[in-house]
């Protein structure tokens, strides 16, 4: 009998229908069906055996080999190179020369000095030595000379014309007019000290999309069953929030689902934000939201009802905000 038949399920059954199939062996084989502690122990071991069948038919790979183990087509012999003394040796041996042959194109050399071909002369005439050229003086601006006439050829600036005076009237009018009133001093008032407002701090949205990141085995709470992933995404809009959340835990000593769906909505009140869920199935329950310093988000959720789809009674988990690029 193959696990198939064990579950009471054709060949071709889908992942849903399997679990289904699981699920409802493991209300009859339970442990806690029976009061006997032999049927018990029987109970234990049958159920083991289940959930081995239910994990290597659920998985795809696992259930891929497990086909083709039943059709009798073996697995694939890969090759081994190295097995062979003679093969290893042969395949050194060739690494060795494609290394010398590599590092022999990539380095030429050192350059070589090239020697300047002389071609005898085949006329009569004596050589052509360069020309010396006369050597520049470099004349800073001191030693430059001071030209006080312009050269010859080049004509004088013309004289700008002559402005002429303002008439007697308007000189009279000028020395006449009295000086004007000088001015009372305005009362200078000090200074008054502004008083700085205090800039209130905006809180951080919960809006964004939030991932579970595994941390390491010391930090994990041995009495909780661990999550595999959680994925929570939240919007906003004019102050109410709506979410879903999605996690599967790994749940090994009872025959219960490990997956978790539900949607929450309702009001951003107060920190940290606690609104209520339902989820499939008529579950309900309430999540709490809160933000942690470091810029993660802790969820921490419990079901006031459970219903066919959700096994589990409460969950937590600190999250990391996905960062769009």
């Amino acid at each position: 009998m193959d696990y198939y038949e064990e579950l009471g399920v054709p060949r071709a059954a889908p992942a849903e229908d399997i679990r289904r199939a699981w699920r409802n062996l493991a209300r009859l084989l339970h442990p806690d069906q029976h009061q006997d502690e032999k049927l018990r122990f029987l109970a234990e071991t049958q159920m083991k055996r289940l959930n081995e069948v239910c994990a290597v038919l659920t998985d795809p790979i696992e259930r891929l080999r497990y086909d083709r183990a039943l059709d009798g087509i073996p697995p694939p012999q890969r090759l081994r190179l190295w097995a062979d003394p003679q093969r290893r040796w042969m395949l050194a041996t060739v690494l060795a020369l494609c290394a010398i042959a590599v590092v022999a194109a990539l380095y030429p050399g050192p350059a070589r000095p090239r020697t300047p071909s002389i071609q005898p002369r085949t006329d009569n005439a004596a050589p052509q030595l360069p020309t010396p050229q006369p050597a520049r003086r470099h004349l800073s601006h001191r030693s430059a000379p001071r030209l006080e006439q312009p050269p010859p050829g080049i004509p004088l600036a013309e004289a700008p014309p002559a402005v002429p005076d303002p008439p007697p009237e308007i000189l009279a009018a000028l020395a006449v007019s009295p000086p004007p009133p000088a001015l009372p001093p305005a009362a200078v008032s000090a200074p008054q000290p502004v008083q700085a407002q205090p800039v209130q701090a905006q809180p951080e949205s919960l809006a964004g999309s939030w991932f579970y990141a595994p941390r390491r085995m010391a930090d994990e709470n041995a009495a909780l069953y661990p999550p595999e992933f959680v994925e929570v995404f939240i919007t906003e809009r004019a102050g109410t929030l709506r979410g879903r959340y999605r996690a599967r835990y790994k749940v090994g000593d009872r025959p219960i689902s490990g997956d978790v769906q539900f949607s929450f909505e309702g009001q951003q009140q107060g920190e940290p934000v606690r609104l209520p869920w339902t989820g499939d199935g008529g579950s309900t329950g309430e999540v709490r939201l809160e933000l942690l310093p470091e810029g993660k988000l802790r969820v921490n959720w419990h079901a006031s009802q459970l219903g066919p789809m959700i096994g589990l009674a409460s969950g937590t988990a600190t999250l990391t905000r996905r960062r769009e690029f």
